[in-house]
């Protein structure tokens, strides 16, 4: 039963990568889930009705079975054969965390991941600085002693061009084999961003990154490293002062990476340097009280620095949104002494409101706010671990989202991708059912390997069994039983003196006859 699982999985994987290629039609694909569909409920028929001596053996019920082996109490074996039904078996997942940073390099920090999976446990230790493909690789090659393997990918979407004119950049990755190349190109339309998709698509060779439209359209991007090399995107430059241009993070399928409390998804570019007063106090503010937004100099307040004119205490919460246009609220402590500077963690596109909290302002003033230069952006590809079985992967550092590949939570453990989810009608679900069937194809193939080894270790329990049978016959027979070639030897030794003593008497008598002859002659 479980062959003929492992056939079905096998059909489904072809339909699977059939329809992954775009050749196909909707309605092509229709037909293909029909099908789908149809060898799922025969996976799910065969669990369920797969029996032996009226019991079930594929629904997940034959758990902790014995066979007794000794003649004696407790000499058994146990076993148990997991369940093949498709809402049981597939793939399980953990996806790391994509990010994008306003650097030339990225952030990651040397940490620990712990990984444990069905086989065992073993500890990568990830330098800082490294890439997602790096990370899968490390993970990939300890696959053996944890029964998890990775896969890296990096995408990022290049949107929100402010406005036409040359756009200019330096575009590489941190590959050891990659390379870097300059891009300079004349966007005559701010919606249309093919020009720079072909420009980056020339230089593929070199920095091993594609570009292809968004399914937003033209006026977006997506740029593409397959083996999760970072994309460093470096010495932005537009022909009109203050032109931006926005990237975000994007996951292996995709979709938008979320921003945290910690962590925008999206980063910037723009090489204004000026600083503009965005703010104005207007004499000395209260605790609480709100800062009016000026908003001239510059059409949208790209903040990634504030700087205080006065000294001032306690913290200064800035509410706006990302380039994505996701709402952040972000609170920043205020030097308590001296006029400063303090940075903020995200990169706003909008603010919306400012306010002083917790005390007051020393003396009134103006709080500027530094449109700085970003002209640097490091995307991190994701990481996405994944087993047949389930299992958990811990970091040793969870401060940021760009920190790790895990974002910000400690422990992570794997959810289930069921084969009973598997959609085949489009070249997204297509795409993800092909780890669903690697995991179930993995899950059903462990199985049989297990229920193998247990065969192999009977056959060695009934030839040590027969071995014992065949010593105790043999003790049996000699403690009951003559021994035949013993006694056959002794019966032969008494026959042959027996013999011996008779020839000796009838030669003696034989004797005495010639002495008798003599005396008569």
């Amino acid at each position: 039963a479980q062959v003929e699982v492992v056939n079905i999985l096998q059909r489904l994987r072809e339909l699977a990568v059939q329809s992954s290629n775009d050749s196909n039609t909707a309605l092509d694909r229709s037909f293909i889930n029909t099908e789908a569909n149809q060898l799922i409920a025969e996976v799910d028929r065969i669990a369920n009705q797969t029996t032996w001596n009226s019991t079930n053996v594929l629904d997940g019920t034959f758990t902790n079975k014995q066979f007794q082996l000794g003649a004696n109490a407790n000499e058994t074996v146990s076993f148990s054969v997991d369940s093949t039904k498709s809402a049981d078996i597939g793939n399980y997942r953990i996806n790391g965390t994509a990010s994008v940073t306003a650097a030339n390099d990225d952030t990651i920090d040397a940490h620990t991941l712990t990984v444990t999976g069905n086989i065992g446990t073993s500890a990568i230790s990830v330098v800082a600085n490294s890439s997602a493909a790096t990370v899968a690789s490390q993970v990939n090659s300890v696959s053996a002693s944890t029964g998890v393997n990775a896969t890296a990918s990096n995408k990022l979407k290049m949107h929100s061009l402010s406005a036409a004119g040359t756009v200019a950049f330096t575009l590489g990755n941190d590959a050891a084999s990659g390379g870097s190349s300059a891009i300079s190109v004349t966007v005559n339309d701010k919606d249309d961003l093919r020009d720079i998709k072909a420009a980056i698509n020339a230089v593929a060779g070199t920095t091993g990154i594609t570009a292809e439209i968004h399914s937003d359209g033209n006026a977006a991007l997506v740029l593409t490293h397959s083996t999760g090399e970072d994309i460093k995107i470096t010495s932005y430059n537009h022909g009109t002062d203050g032109s931006t241009l926005d990237l975000t993070s994007l996951d292996q399928d995709g979709a938008v990476v979320a921003s945290t409390s910690t962590q925008s998804n999206t980063v910037v570019l723009n090489e204004l340097t000026t600083d503009v007063d965005y703010l104005l106090d207007g004499g000395s503010a209260a605790a609480d009280a709100s800062y009016s937004i000026l908003n001239s100099g510059v059409a949208n307040g790209f903040v990634t620095a504030l700087t205080l004119g006065a000294a001032a205490t306690g913290t200064l919460e800035i509410i706006g949104t990302n380039g994505n246009g996701d709402s952040i609220t972000e609170s920043l402590a205020l030097a308590t002494s001296i006029a400063g500077s303090v940075t903020s963690v995200n990169s706003f596109a909008t603010i919306t409101s400012v306010k002083q909290r917790v005390a007051a302002i020393a003396t009134s003033g103006t709080i500027d706010i530094g449109v700085v230069s970003s002209i640097n952006a490091d995307a991190i590809g994701q990481v996405r671990f994944n087993s047949s079985s389930a299992f958990n992967v811990a970091s040793s550092v969870v401060t940021n989202n760009n920190d790790n590949f895990l974002g910000t939570t400690a422990a992570n453990t794997a959810s289930l991708s069921a084969l009973s989810t598997l959609s085949l009608g489009t070249s997204a679900g297509a795409a993800s059912a092909i780890d669903i069937l690697d995991g179930a194809i993995a899950k059903i193939n462990d199985q049989r390997a297990t229920l193998g080894a247990i065969s192999n270790r009977l056959d060695s329990t009934v030839s040590n069994l027969t071995n014992i049978i065949t010593n105790t016959e043999a003790s049996v027979s000699n403690i009951r039983d003559a021994d035949f070639s013993l006694e056959t030897s002794r019966l032969t030794r008494a026959q042959i003196l027996n013999q011996a003593a008779t020839s000796m008497l009838a030669q003696e008598n034989a004797s005495k006859q010639s002495v008798l002859s003599l005396l008569q002659g």
